[in-house]
């Protein structure tokens, strides 16, 4: 997500609904992205030694190399 999404979406949550609606409006944009973040890397530390999640990383695309 982009700063500038969160900053105004904290804006007009704020215009709309004072304090209590800046904060809402920033969880609801923060919160989903940092649980799709911290749940799976939970998992991946428990079952990460298991021979099936290792070969799904491996055959993962990689990421580009920079020139």
């Amino acid at each position: 997500m982009r700063p500038i999404q969160s900053s105004t979406v904290t804006l007009i949550g704020y215009l709309v609904a004072g304090l209590p609606g800046a904060c809402m409006a920033a969880l609801a944009t923060i919160l989903p992205c940092f649980v799709l973040t911290v749940v799976p890397a939970l998992y991946f530390k428990r079952y990460g030694q298991y021979p099936a999640i290792k070969l799904s990383w491996r055959a993962s695309p990689r990421p580009p190399l920079k020139p």
